[in-house]
Order: structure tokens, then C-alpha cells, then sequence
């Protein structure tokens, strides 16, 4: 970011803008210039709103008071993400992970949640014997920690029903059956 002066102790009471006009428009033009990184600059449309948000690398959790959050990033595993922190003894919670690279989307994919939770996606065909799914590659192959959550979807074929097999759940993948063969889409939320 650049340096814009600004005198801070001009003017004073006593001072009057004849006496040094060049300090009076250098702080003036520091405060547009300095407005206008992250909002919308004076004297244009949208005054006030934001065109972009730049956030700096904290030199820890910053300290908050009261019912305030405040959003900051910070340097994990040698990549800046953004994490949030709410009031004053609120927890530090993760709200970006490009640790292990870039959410994917189609129809296998995966996204980081606020929160430390992973939300990966796909279809799989079902059969009638217990089928393993294993979770699309992305930016994490597996859930790191668990399985949380498993939900399929069926869109293609006559099953009656289709239900993950409970014993066979981990950070890999599943397994399922059905009482006939069917395609499915399945949502997983881990962590």
C-alpha cells in the first residue's frame, strides 16, 4: 500500500489556511487518495461503498471489545487466508482455506465452509452389494478428520431405496446399496 502524508498536528485553532495552503491540500489529497484504495473515491458515484477489501497480515489474533468482529488474515502453512473473530472471547474461526488450493466446482467438486468444514460432491452408480465411493480428487483427496455427513440423491433407475453402509465411512469415501442398481448424487460434509 503507499504512503500518503498527512500532518496530523495541522491546523490548529490558531491556524489559518492562508498560512500554509500546500499542507492543507496534502492532507486533503492524502485522505482521497488514501479513501480511494479500498472504496469508491470522492466525488463519484457509490461514495462510501467498497470496489475492493485489502487485509493485511495481523501480527496475531487482534483483540476485540465487546459485541464487535473483526476480519483479518493471517499466514498458516505459508498461504494467507481470512479468519473472523466475534466479541471478546469469541473464537478465531478459519473462513478461507488455500492451503491445499482452490475450491472446484462441476459435477465432482469440493469447497472449504467457514469453520473448518469440507463439502465435497459427485455422483456413483449403486448396486445391490455394498459399492465403495471414493470422494473425487481436488484440492484434498480426503477428509483430513472425519466424515460428517453423507446425503445421496438418486437420478437414475428403479431402487426403491439406496442407504450408505455405516461401518464403511471415512475421510476416503463410503459405501452404499440399494435393492437395485441406481445412479445417485451425493453430498459429504466433513472435516
Amino acid at each position: 500500500m503507499p504512503i500518503f502524508p498527512y500532518t496530523p498536528t495541522w491546523p490548529i485553532a490558531t491556524d489559518l489556511p492562508s498560512n500554509a495552503p500546500m499542507t492543507f491540500q496534502r492532507n486533503f489529497t492524502s485522505l482521497d487518495s488514501m479513501i480511494g484504495v479500498d472504496h469508491v473515491p470522492f466525488n463519484s458515484g457509490n461514495n462510501g461503498g467498497y470496489h475492493t477489501k485489502s487485509t493485511y497480515v495481523a501480527g496475531g489474533v487482534p483483540a476485540c471489545a465487546g459485541s464487535q468482529a473483526v476480519l483479518y488474515a493471517k499466514v498458516a502453512g505459508g498461504v494467507t487466508d481470512l479468519y473472523l473473530k466475534h466479541d471478546a472471547v469469541g473464537a478465531e474461526i478459519q473462513m478461507t482455506q488455500l492451503t491445499n488450493g482452490t475450491p472446484v466446482a462441476g459435477g465432482f467438486g469440493q469447497t472449504f465452509l467457514p469453520g473448518g468444514l469440507i463439502m465435497k460432491w459427485g455422483t456413483a452408480n449403486i448396486g445391490v452389494a455394498s459399492t465403495p465411493v471414493t470422494y473425487a480428487a481436488g484440492f484434498l483427496p480426503n477428509f483430513p478428520t472425519n466424515t460428517l455427513n453423507i446425503q445421496l440423491t438418486p437420478y437414475d433407475g428403479n431402487a426403491n431405496y439406496v442407504s450408505v453402509v455405516p461401518a464403511t465411512v471415512g475421510p476416503a469415501g463410503f459405501n452404499a446399496r440399494a435393492n437395485a442398481p441406481i445412479a445417485v448424487y451425493y453430498l459429504a460434509i466433513g472435516n
